[in-house]
Formats: structure tokens, C-alpha cells, sequence
């Protein structure tokens, strides 16, 4: 669907990440991929993944790690980084929410910790239309191709911690403010299947870190 653009310049690399598990049907052989960065050369199927993306990966300018999701929720933007790189990137989705992982959350085990990139997660309503058109709307924006990028206001959150599961039951929606044991907070990928022990992430509403910048030099024109 995407190798068919003509780009003005630049040079676009397509990887579909675990081959191996893909045509077997499983999330992964070994190990999960999406916590096993930095990799290791020696290591097993996924370690030895993760160490080829990183050194195929560095020199990119942007990287846009694709995701899915069995949690129903809007897709959204991960990052690790608020470096103005990273922001410029975050800016060119057309996406509303973006969440930032805090250290003791993101633990230098993702892709995105080693290179220049984010993550996108989408929900299982997601087309491939639908990440083409996100794709095309960042060339569009970095003028790797003719046409005017959408842009959305975005809402930043902080992932800040875990909710454990207890016998107590709750009823949630992600993005959406909640209070338990008088913490408030908005959940992240609550009902991911993948988390056994975990209800939800934490994370708590922040200020777009571009609000400032962007109304400074709307006061400059």
C-alpha cells in the first residue's frame, strides 16, 4: 500500500519485525520483542532481533513502531522522549492522545529507547487504510511528499505506574478519569490480554509541552 509513493526525497524502509512468529501465529517464540531492547546478538529469536533493528534502525530519522492491541481503546501515540525531534514527529500524527512512558515504566526495554521514534498502538478496529494515512500525513508534514499534513490538537498523558488486578472489581474506560483507593488517575490499555496480573497503566493528564512554543511564535507572526 506504501511502496508505491513517490517521494520528493528521503528514503522510506518497510520491516515487518518477527517473520518467524507472524507465520506461526504467535506473538513470539521466545520472548516478547517489545521488552527485549537492546537485544543481544547470541541471544534467541527475539534478542536477536531486537539487536539487528537497532543497528538497521539508528541512523533513521524518524521510526514509527507499529503496534496492536486487544484493548479497547482509541490508538494513540508512546513515547519515550520529549526531545523537539520527537515532538516534531508526535506533531505530524494525525492522533489526539499521546502518552509518555516515565522511566520506571518504559525501563530502556523498547525499540523507541534506541532509536529516533515512536510508537503507535492501535485498537483492533484499525484498517490499513487508516495507518497509511497516518504515515502519508508525516511525509506530508516533512514534505517527503506533496500535500497539506492534518493536524489535531493533542492531549499528553504521563504514564506514571501499574493497577494490579484484585478480587475487587472495576469498571473502566481508558482515558478516562478514575478513582481507586483515593488515587485518581487515567487508565492505559485497560483489558490488554496480555497482562495477566495488571489491570491497567496510570497515568495522569499533562500539559502539551508545544502550547507554550506554539502560542510564542503565533505572537511573533
Amino acid at each position: 500500500m506504501l511502496r508505491d509513493i513517490t517521494l520528493i526525497k528521503g528514503k522510506i524502509i518497510f520491516i515487518i519485525a518477527n517473520e518467524l512468529a507472524i507465520k506461526k501465529k504467535k506473538r513470539y517464540i521466545h520472548s516478547d520483542l517489545n521488552r527485549c531492547f537492546p537485544g543481544d546478538k547470541k541471544g534467541n529469536n527475539e534478542e536477536k532481533i531486537a539487536a539487528k533493528l537497532i543497528q538497521k534502525l539508528k541512523m533513521c530519522d524518524d521510526v514509527i513502531d507499529i503496534h496492536s492491541t486487544t484493548a479497547k481503546t482509541k490508538n494513540f501515540i508512546i513515547t519515550t522522549k520529549k526531545d523537539n525531534k520527537t515532538r516534531q514527529l508526535i506533531k505530524s500524527l494525525n492522533i489526539v492522545h499521546v502518552v509518555f512512558m516515565e522511566k520506571q515504566i518504559a525501563k530502556q526495554r523498547a525499540l523507541i529507547d534506541y532509536v529516533q521514534g515512536v510508537s503507535l498502538e492501535c485498537n483492533k478496529d484499525t484498517s490499513a487504510e487508516m495507518v497509511k494515512e497516518n504515515i502519508l500525513n508525516i511525509l506530508k508534514y516533512k514534505g517527503y511528499i506533496n500535500g497539506y499534513a492534518k493536524k489535531v490538537e493533542q492531549e499528553w498523558y504521563s504514564c506514571y505506574g501499574m493497577q494490579y488486578k484484585t478480587k475487587k472489581k472495576y469498571l473502566l474506560k481508558n482515558f478516562k478519569k478514575i478513582r481507586i483507593q483515593k488515587e485518581s488517575f487515567y487508565p492505559i490499555l485497560y483489558k490488554e490480554t496480555e497482562y495477566k496480573e495488571i489491570l491497567c497503566l496510570k497515568a495522569k493528564k499533562r500539559r502539551n509541552p508545544d502550547l507554550n512554543r506554539d502560542a510564542l511564535a503565533g505572537q511573533a507572526h
